[in-house]
């Protein structure tokens, strides 16, 4: 009964530990420019819209979704001159994007590229954080990008993933894949809104309960015990 007990106990507060640094916002975008490249042309178009296997995107297109990253995740410095300053896997990153003509992209469960970046760049005064998702593989693998940047350092303190989105003045996101095996595509989108979500995390008053609830149990269950040794 001890075990059970003392399992109980560590799941409740592991589960504690998990919701409370999980972050989730709902938000809104705008399509402002695409690129097509094609290693076959000596420079990048830049169309109007994009016909892909789901829908078309076009520039001015409005779309939506969510993402939630883990704050948590742990990140090491970059050995890359030219990359992020910190950068870690994140498998708990999870993004959606549903365009205004079809196109839609749902994150891989635990994708083994997604990633957080974070770019501490004194000379451009702009510090970065990027969420970086992606679904598929080979020549069906689309990558969604979050792109959050702030002059202010208060807003992000070195390696340490922010908790709120707040405080950063520009915020961009970028929906990337393959239309051939020669061509690829960048779509640019500036995010319009941007709404946290609550986390479903337990009031006190919740957890007091469930620990009076365990106790409850280890008292009765001892009871118990001394009753049957009685006999």
């Amino acid at each position: 009964m001890k075990k059970y007990l003392l399992a109980l106990l560590s799941s409740l507060l592991m589960s504690v530990s998990a919701h409370a640094t999980m972050v989730t916002y709902n938000y809104t975008a705008t399509v402002y420019f695409i690129y097509n490249y094609d290693y076959t042309k000596p420079a990048p178009l830049t169309p109007d819209s994009i016909a892909l296997t789901d829908g078309v995107i076009s520039v001015g297109n409005v779309l939506q979704g969510q993402f939630s990253y883990d704050t948590a995740t742990p990140l090491h410095a970059n050995p890359d001159t030219y990359g992020a300053t910190y950068i870690g896997a994140a498998p708990r990153l999870a993004a959606t994007a549903q365009f205004s003509r079809g196109v839609t992209f749902a994150s891989d469960t635990g994708a083994a590229k997604a990633n957080i970046q974070i770019y501490d760049n004194h000379e451009s005064l702009h510090d970065y954080l990027w969420l970086d998702a992606y679904s598929g593989t080979g020549a069906d693998q689309r990558a969604l990008t979050f792109n959050f940047a702030s002059e202010d350092e208060a807003v992000m303190d070195g390696k340490n993933i922010p908790d709120s989105l707040s405080g950063f003045d520009r915020r961009f996101m970028y929906f990337s894949g393959k239309l051939s095996p020669t061509s690829f595509y960048d779509v640019l989108a500036r995010i319009d809104s941007l709404t946290p979500m609550a986390t479903a995390v337990p009031e006190p008053e919740t957890y007091a309960m469930l620990l009076a609830g365990i106790g409850l149990v280890g008292w009765t269950a001892h009871k118990r015990k001394k009753a049957v040794a009685a006999i």
